[in-house]
């Protein structure tokens, strides 16, 4: 019998009725290589997933012949897919907004804060290729879970260092005075202008009364104008260099190509391969310039948004606090005192995805009375 055949029937099976994996299913590699595929259809077990986290901690280093690549993915992969039931209900609640971890052993938190550091440290020992993609999987399995306060200050030392540290910061899943400190210091530099939204949530969970300033919100919009007109700038200007070295040195290096949709009739290349900046993502509609030909790409028309942006400059405030609230660590009451606050036409919409997104079915009965 084909033994592919009979892993994809297990694989299968399995995923209609997850088995409970024993506790010592994985002792060392060979364990895990023999048990690898059918792992993630598994349901949780913590001791399993702690020993192939530590598994993979003591091989890090190991001359002997191992894949890393494949022991994060595993644990990636059981982490994600594996059926985490309690009582007959999923254990981790995963919304759009952030997977709730909190509740994982310390011995699992410590490991994975561990492998997450590894994974940013310690690259040595991984090819170039590996490195993305286990920093992904380890910043991934990092995200709602709860650290020592030790971790969260190594977190804080390399905040600007390493983009997901950043990120494991301000998502943090439960309440820090430590992190908060931080943000209130860090509140209005440049970092946190385009993490408006977080740094709100962060400075409600120190105190709950806190309010944004409608300044602020119009600084953080002319901020994010320049950094796009900036980039954008610096990109034409680039262009413009690169189609008049190609104009220069056309007579001497001449080498047309009949299948360059972007050649001219005399052959000359235009070079359309460098990477276009990306814009700031927005919640809001950003005007367009007119295009200059058919193959031009958008230009933002940042006058014509100015004009948009700013006499709705209340709704974007209140707007960016509804969100800033949704994303603190209060309690749902508290949250609801204040969605309350912030409810009106305008801001019905938001506050709707967000109630229906985290089945928040108090507030929508409260907003279905309003209206």
């Amino acid at each position: 019998m084909n033994p592919n055949l009979k892993q994809t029937l297990a694989k299968a099976l399995f995923k209609l009725d997850p088995p409970y994996p024993a506790d010592d299913l994985i002792r060392n590699y060979a364990d895990f290589r023999r048990v690898r595929d059918l792992l993630p259809v598994h349901q949780f077990n913590p001791l399993v997933f702690e020993q192939l986290l530590q598994l993979t901690l003591d091989n890090w280093h190991s001359k002997k012949r191992i894949s890393r690549l494949s022991l994060v993915t595993t644990l990636y992969n059981y982490l994600y897919a594996a059926k985490l039931v309690q009582d007959g209900k999923p254990r981790i609640s995963s919304t759009r907004i952030a997977p709730d971890r909190s509740w994982l052993p310390p011995a699992i938190a410590d490991g994975i804060f561990r492998l997450f550091r590894k994974s940013l440290e310690e690259t040595e020992v991984l090819t170039a290729s590996q490195i993305p993609l286990i920093q992904r999987m380890c910043n991934s399995m990092a995200r709602g879970v709860a650290f020592r306060d030790e971790d969260i200050y190594w977190l804080l030392d390399h905040a600007y260092v390493h983009p997901s540290v950043f990120n494991r910061l301000l998502r943090y899943p439960v309440r820090s005075a430590i992190i908060s400190n931080w943000v209130t210091a860090q509140f209005l530099e440049a970092s946190m202008r385009l993490h408006r939204i977080h740094s709100i949530g962060w400075m409600l969970d120190a105190n709950p009364d806190f309010e944004v300033d409608t300044r602020l919100i119009e600084a953080d919009f002319e901020f994010m104008n320049q950094l796009d007109s900036e980039n954008l700038k610096r990109y034409n200007e680039e262009m413009k260099t690169n189609d008049a070295l190609n104009r220069e040195f056309n007579d001497i290096f001449q080498t047309p190509d009949p299948f360059d949709l972007f050649a001219d009739e005399n052959g000359i290349q235009f070079d359309r391969h460098l990477e276009r900046p990306e814009l700031i993502k927005r919640h809001y509609r950003i005007p367009s310039l007119p295009k200059e030909d058919y193959f031009s790409p958008s230009e933002p028309d940042f006058d014509a948004l100015r004009k948009e942006f700013l006499p709705r400059l209340a709704y974007h405030q209140r707007s960016a606090m509804i969100w800033g609230i949704t994303l603190s660590r209060l309690d749902q009451d508290q949250k609801n005192r204040l969605y309350k606050k912030y409810f009106d036409e305008d801001t019905a919409k938001t506050l709707l995805h967000i109630c229906k997104t985290n089945h928040n079915k108090e507030m929508l009965q409260w907003m279905w009375e309003q209206v």
